[in-house]
């Protein structure tokens, strides 16, 4: 026998009752005739086929009976496979339930959901505590376009975020609590919309980040005095070493032995180099690092013009836009003062003309070379770079050795000193190692 399409439950209980009445018919009818038949009652030949005719029928509403039970037995069959699946159905969607409820119920983070119109239809015990309510009866009372959001956060904004893009992630904004006080959130939220595309209500999650914005705004205010009080020393240690280069100047009045006043000189040209590094520091609003190709040009510039060597001594300048740490630029700063100082008193005697070139550049990601040269006089024949005791040169090797760097010495037609040291990435590199 073939068996029914799938039908719905209703469908087979309706077609279970008519089979049911069917079959009660059946039986009042089978018991009838077999009554009539007991009673032998006798008959024409017509009566006799009409008894014929009833036996028949019988036989016929017997066999579908039998199949209406058959039929019977199918549906219920289905019946319970319905509600055996029904009942796993209801169970699986309690459960679930179950666990939603006790998520919604235990969550730490505040989980609301709202109405365009800004009534509070659904919160979670941690919004209402959050907000500073006793019961979400009270809480519900609020209407979130008329009060609750702090004027620098406007709720309008909030809106139109999500209805353009349909979610809200991570946006900032000050709650106003039951009490009045302010609290700071991060909100996350997603629009519900009907079928036609209209937005029923909204529904997120609300966190409480009061306590990393304080913490926020007290950095801030820190790193505003320290940078108010660094800027503050810088200017105090430019105008100090201004003062000494000024009371040198007065100290090399009182006499007149040339040898003392090359060295007042000397000490006056180091002390410039210095205080211009923090002149550019405090001008620019930077603690730790400059831009030398701006400062080497500014500095040299000045001591060129106050050399008298311009008209018959070029200079060139080779620097690249590189940016130099404190700690590295005073000391390569003094390097080439004292270089440039030497060839502007020593390389050039009489009307001699000629060429000093500077160049500055990287040699990868973390080494610099300083390349100094000019086609003066040259140094004395004989002198060994390395084991000198000349006061300049040792100022030289000491203060590459101090920024981690080489410095060597070639002399052909040209003297030319190179100094290969290590930058200021590296120096911010090896500085976080050492904190870690």
């Amino acid at each position: 026998m073939k068996k029914s399409k799938t039908k719905t439950t209703q469908q087979l209980l309706l077609e279970n009752k008519e089979l049911k009445a069917r079959l009660k018919e059946s039986k009042k009818i089978q018991d009838s005739l077999e009554q009539r038949i007991a009673k032998k009652e006798s008959g024409s030949s017509r009566m006799a086929e009409k008894e014929k005719e009833s036996r028949l029928a019988v036989l016929n509403m017997m066999e579908d009976a039998v199949t209406a039970k058959e039929q019977i037995e199918d549906t219920n069959i289905e019946l319970k496979k319905e509600i055996e699946e029904r009942k796993r159905a209801e169970k699986a969607l309690s459960e679930s339930e179950e666990r939603f409820r006790g998520i919604y119920e235990n969550a730490t983070i505040g989980i609301y959901r709202t109405t365009p119109d800004g009534q509070i239809v659904m919160a979670n015990p941690a919004l209402v505590r959050l907000l500073g309510y006793s019961a979400f009866e009270e809480l519900k009372e609020r209407n979130l376009n008329r009060e609750g959001y702090e004027p620098d956060f406007p709720r309008l904004g909030f809106q139109q975020r999500i209805e353009d893009k349909g979610t809200v992630i991570g946006l900032e904004a000050a709650w106003t609590k039951k009490d009045g006080t302010t609290i700071f959130v991060r909100e996350s939220a997603r629009a519900v919309r009907d079928r036609t595309g209209k937005i029923l209500y909204y529904e997120g999650t609300v966190e409480d980040i009061s306590k990393r914005k304080k913490a926020e705004r007290q950095i801030q205010k820190d790193l505003k005095e320290k940078t108010i009080l660094l800027t503050e020393i810088h200017h105090r240690v430019k105008n100090s070493l201004q003062l000494v280069s000024s009371l040198l100047r007065l100290q090399s009045l009182k006499t007149t032995d040339k040898d003392i006043l090359d060295l007042f000189d000397q000490s006056r040209n180091r002390i410039f180099m210095m205080a211009a590094v923090y002149e550019k520091l405090y001008r620019t609003k930077s603690f730790s690092s400059i831009d030398y190709k701006e400062y080497l040009k500014d500095v040299l510039n000045n001591i060129y013009q106050a050399s008298g060597l311009s008209e018959r001594v070029s200079l060139k300048l080779d620097v690249q836009n590189l940016v130099l740490g404190l700690d590295d630029a005073i000391p390569a700063s003094l390097i080439i003062n004292e270089l440039f100082s030497n060839s502007i008193k020593h390389a050039f005697p009489g009307k001699r003309k000629g060429r000093i070139e500077i160049t500055l550049d990287k040699s990868d990601g973390e080494t610099y070379r300083l390349t100094y040269r000019d086609n003066g006089v040259g140094l004395p024949a004989g002198i060994d770079f390395d084991s000198t005791k000349m006061l300049g040169l040792n100022l030289i090797k000491n203060l590459a050795h101090q920024i981690e760097g080489t410095a060597t010495l070639k002399q052909n037609h040209w003297t030319t000193f190179k100094i290969v040291f290590k930058g200021y990435e590296y120096a911010k590199k090896k500085h976080s190692h050492s904190r870690g």
